[in-house]
């Protein structure tokens, strides 16, 4: 404890210094919504964490190695590990923690929420920053290549970091990927501390089961929180979710229940996610999904249309209607772009196809437009006839659509193979000869 006294007192006036940042950032936070501060205070604790390594790692661990041993015997040396090697990233990550629950102060789920957020790995990347320095500081190299070897460190770890989560599905990889960095993390403290002829050996061996150990407490934590959790709550919902992410689909049907009993529209497209990550079934009703999608903005609706789509699912038809017309009106541009709520909705169209037509006639510019957009999916006579008409509509938006749509049914691109207009008579005439072959067929 005294190694930790002396250097605590190296730094005292710079956590004074931290502590009326944490105040400011919590008065902040309880009376204006502005996150200013936030950023000023995770900057400071960004570059205190790199003092503090800094601090640590100057002291001489074979010096400290002797007093110890006299001092606590045998344990001597466990305590000196702890002291100079877990101790600073300890405190650095407890100097997060506080961060994080100020920062989340106004949360309705305090202190829950932000808690299972840290147990995710929020801010955790500090933490791993600091050991990248601790590492280059060991090296003893000058600081004009110390430096820049610390900046393309810490690049290679964010952007490998990302790349590798990118690849790895939702499910064991994820959980592989935690237990490796924490094991690694381990390891390379240890490695450096260690002494021993088989370091290499004894260190990888401690740091896998030292990782494995913490990853598993980790999600025990998470399994806690989940337990005791109200499944009506956002809490239950977030652990939920980290659990699934890590493949640990035990909660899968609870977190199912949850979302179908309390109508968690929030949670519905992470639950399709996870249900096609973990080849399980949604066993919600028609009405459950009218239910969710009619709460639901224009985005998360087409990822619920694309799920639906793939599971032959049909919805009531007035009420997906009355949905479009809706979203029409109150999003257009998200509502033009949903490619899978068109595929979708040209699913009705052998049984409704005069709807389809009634549509188009009632309705405005973005209507018209969507509605031709659905059309090259239905591969009717009908409806490539009635496309070939709006070629010449006076609507360039229009008879644009048409031809794309057109493009898309046929395969033909006579304006561009052409160098022609769209209105052309010979590309209308050309799709015209397409629709008289289509109707042989």
């Amino acid at each position: 404890m005294h190694t930790i006294k002396e250097e605590l007192k190296k730094i005292s006036h710079f956590l004074l210094m931290l502590v009326l940042l944490y105040a400011v950032n919590l008065g902040f936070n309880m009376l204006y919504d502005w996150g200013g501060v936030s950023v000023i205070v995770r900057v400071y604790i960004m570059v205190l964490s790199c003092y503090i390594i800094y601090n640590f790692s100057q002291l001489d661990a074979d010096e400290l190695r002797e007093v110890y041993r006299e001092r606590y015997g045998r344990r001597g040396t466990i305590y000196l590990f702890i002291v100079t090697r877990i101790f600073p990233f300890l405190f650095i990550y407890l100097m997060t923690v506080i961060f994080t629950l100020i920062n989340y102060v106004q949360n309705s789920h305090w202190p829950y929420e932000p808690l299972v957020r840290l147990l995710d790995g929020r801010y955790s990347n500090t933490v791993i920053y600091a050991l990248i320095l601790f590492v280059v500081l060991r090296l003893k190299i000058r600081p004009g290549i110390s430096i820049p070897v610390f900046i393309a460190a810490a690049f290679v770890y964010f952007y490998l970091d990302r790349l590798l989560y990118s690849i790895f599905e939702p499910g064991a990889g994820v959980s592989v990927i935690k237990a490796t960095k924490f094991a690694g993390f381990y390891f390379i403290l240890m490695y450096g501390y260690s002494k021993r002829r088989f370091k290499l050996f004894q260190s990888a061996f401690a740091g896998a089961f030292s990782g494995i150990f913490t990853f598993a407490s980790l999600v025990l934590a998470l399994f806690l929180v989940f337990s005791f959790s109200s499944p009506q709550g956002k809490v239950y919902s977030m652990t939920a979710k980290n659990l699934l992410k890590y493949g640990f689909y035990q909660v899968y049907q609870q977190f199912e229940f949850s979302v179908s009993e309390y109508s968690k529209t929030n949670d519905v497209t992470d639950l399709i996610l996870f249900a096609e990550r973990g080849k399980k079934e949604i066993n919600f009703s028609a009405a459950k999904w009218e239910e969710f999608i009619l709460d639901s903005g224009m985005s998360d609706a087409d990822y619920i249309f694309r799920y639906l789509n793939s599971e032959k699912i049909i919805l009531d038809f007035s009420r997906i209607s009355q949905y479009a017309v809706a979203q029409s009106v109150k999003n257009p541009d998200n509502f033009l772009k949903a490619v899978h709520f068109k595929e979708y909705f040209s699913l009705y169209y052998h049984a409704k196809s005069d709807d389809f037509f009634l549509f188009y006639e009632n309705g405005d510019s973005t209507v018209k437009k969507w509605i031709i957009d659905i059309l090259a999916y239905t591969g009717d006579y009908d409806s490539i006839s009635f496309l070939v008409d709006r070629l010449t509509d006076i609507d360039r938006k229009i008879s644009e659509s048409a031809y794309n749509s057109l493009k898309e049914i046929s395969g033909l691109d006579p304006a561009g193979d052409g160098n022609r207009d769209i209105h052309d008579l010979e590309v209308v005439n050309i799709f015209r000869d397409y629709t008289a072959k289509f109707k042989r067929q």
